[in-house]
């Protein structure tokens, strides 16, 4: 693969996994860089390596498939469930809490994430609102 064919987002991902795996000491941040949800199931698999390997990532996201893709690292022996805190952030009128989660043994969180069930409740009633019965 030619390296000027691959997009910006992935270069940083390369260039910032590199450094976080070479044992660099530099805090790196990545910024919110909607990847597809294929590659951020495939991240999840690479930061189980850096925390293998004694390093401790934490990571911030709006998305979905992060949390979600915990599994399959967990299910490969890649990472133990005892490596990871998950945490939900709220910030209202009074300030800002981080609830932490439960995780199965399976690695899903339990319940799912409050705010994210939320709107995927609504926008799923939505959504049935418009099928149409058989």
């Amino acid at each position: 693969m030619n390296i000027n064919e691959i997009s910006e987002t992935l270069k940083s991902i390369i260039k910032n996994t590199a450094e976080k795996l070479s044992g660099f000491k530099r805090r790196t941040y990545i910024a919110e860089i909607s990847l597809h949800p294929g590659s951020q199931v495939l991240l999840t698999e690479l930061f189980a390596e850096a925390i293998a390997e004694g390093k401790q990532i934490i990571i911030t996201t709006h998305s979905e498939f992060l949390p979600l893709a915990l599994r399959r690292p967990i299910k490969n022996g890649l990472l133990a469930l005892d490596a990871i805190a998950l945490y939900h952030v709220m910030k209202d009128e009074g300030g800002t809490t981080a609830e932490k989660l439960d995780l199965t043994e399976d690695g899903y969180v339990r319940g799912w994430i409050p705010s994210f069930a939320e709107i995927e409740d609504d926008l799923l009633g939505e959504w049935t609102e418009t099928v149409p019965e058989d």
